[in-house]
């Protein structure tokens, strides 16, 4: 139970106006409940710009009397509400398992969000890559001066993947990822000599992390302890809370 808390990333609570659109097959519910279960639906899993991963509702603040649109049959409630928002802090740590290796750098991955990256350059100092084992490895005691890779292998300690690690908050990317339309792509594609039939697609919002410190990590090399600074302070309203307004309907 209480390693189980202290792996809990920290959140934070957004504050949002929006016009939330109740469909008719939700009408016979209380609507506290329909319009919980219509927030939700439309944010959960969401990446809001500059703001972070929505998780869930947190709860409703305010919210007008219904009204109907012609067309569709749904009540329609301008609504004030909180949610709870996973948006780490630079200089945070968290602790999840490897996702996948590869020379470049290592993917993490929290269960609930995979885009956590953590560079080959933001390793442990005397780290390398071992082409046979397709996974980096650490070498604790090391002269940084040699080759790495003339250790011995009961020398290494190996990021495998499935490991629990602890790594460091260094950056966050939010990427505008809205759909473009038919000229924009034309005039980019006129600009780039047409080179590629299909972009790589660009997270909404990845983190870049570290593993290069005192407890940083896989983290048997340090005990195997799965506490770490992530879950030390409350969740909620006490870890930050801020306003966003958002009207697409």
């Amino acid at each position: 139970m209480i390693e189980s808390a202290l792996r809990r990333p920290r959140v934070r609570v957004e504050h949002v106006k929006d016009t939330i659109a109740v469909l008719p097959h939700l009408l016979s519910l209380p609507p506290y409940i329909a319009l919980r279960d219509a927030i939700n639906r439309k944010y959960a899993n969401r990446i809001l710009q500059d703001v972070g991963l929505c998780l869930c509702l947190h709860d409703l603040l305010d919210a007008s009397e219904g009204t109907v649109r012609y067309g569709n049959g749904a009540v329609y409630y301008k609504v004030k509400f909180r949610m709870v928002v996973f948006r780490p802090f630079v200089g945070e740590v968290l602790v999840g398992k490897v996702k996948s290796c590869t020379e470049d750098g290592i993917t993490i991955s929290l269960d609930f969000f995979d885009d956590i990256w953590v560079p080959a350059d933001m390793l442990p100092e005397t780290s390398a890559y071992d082409m046979a084992e397709s996974t980096h490895f650490w070498l604790s005691s090391w002269d940084a001066s040699s080759d790495p890779h003339t250790s011995a292998p009961d020398e290494r300690a190996y990021i495998d993947v499935g490991e629990d690690v602890r790594v460091r908050v260094e950056a966050e990317h939010f990427e505008d990822v809205s759909p473009k339309s038919a000229a924009a792509v034309k005039a980019v594609q006129l600009q780039e000599g047409e080179t590629a039939q299909e972009e790589v697609k660009v997270p909404a919002y990845r983190l870049t992390c570290s593993m290069d410190g005192q407890g940083l990590g896989v983290l048997s090399w340090w005990g195997g302890g799965g506490g770490g600074e992530e879950g030390e302070e409350g969740e909620g309203e006490g870890a930050g809370e801020g306003e966003v307004q958002y009207v697409d309907e």
